[in-house]
């Protein structure tokens, strides 16, 4: 039995518990695991709030990442940087997982991403999982637009997302919303009874 520290497993999975991106760093040797030294990406606030997925083995983790420059915070973050998701997986049940990249679609096609929270959901009335997040464009920065809100099926061959099943859930009305709309920091549930996923969401910032 592993020793009180906080560990929890999910499906014979250790998971340990962090706050924020640095946290539980270093090697670590619990029972009969080792975690080896994470790779370490530049992002002004840190990477936080990761989705996590898993099948056949592998476990794929997506998080966010800002490309913020912030002085006070000595960011090493170059002004042409983009904002993206970034994607990191494992196959040896977590003990070591490859060096994070920028999250793209199953056609290679890389897509913009502000620092905001998305999460994974996986059904049980298709067996398919699905991601949920905002996906902007090329002048996404720091943490917005927060808009629109999307979802889409996960490659469960590769950890991308397949580029044609993507589907707009909510956006900005530029006649009602104002700029610093927030479609994010959203919950998603499955009903027990129809077994379909339901997203609950507060708009926030909705005018100026």
């Amino acid at each position: 039995m592993l020793p009180d520290t906080g560990i929890r497993r999910t499906a014979g999975i250790p998971v340990l518990p962090t706050d924020h991106a640095g946290a539980n760093r270093g090697a670590r040797h619990l029972g009969c695991r080792r975690w080896t030294l994470p790779p370490v990406v530049f992002a002004a606030g840190g990477y936080l709030r990761p989705g996590i997925v898993t099948w056949s083995g592998r476990i794929v983790v997506v998080f966010r990442g800002s490309n913020q420059i912030l002085p006070a915070w000595h960011t090493r973050i170059e002004k042409s940087t983009p904002a993206h998701k970034w994607f990191t997986f494992s196959d040896d049940g977590g003990q070591t997982f490859t060096d994070p990249v920028p999250w793209h679609y199953d056609n290679r096609e890389v897509f913009y991403s502000p620092a905001t929270i998305s999460c994974f959901m996986r059904s049980t009335l298709t067996g398919k999982a699905y991601w949920f997040g905002n996906i902007t464009g090329p002048k996404a920065y720091a943490n917005a637009p927060r808009y629109p809100l999307v979802m889409a099926e996960v490659d469960e061959q590769t950890g991308f997302l397949l580029r044609a099943t993507q589907a707009v859930i909510n956006d900005r009305n530029p006649d009602r919303d104002a700029e610093k709309l927030q479609l994010s920091n959203f919950s998603l549930i499955e009903d027990r009874e129809t077994r379909h996923i339901e997203l609950y969401l507060t708009k926030t910032r909705r005018t100026a």
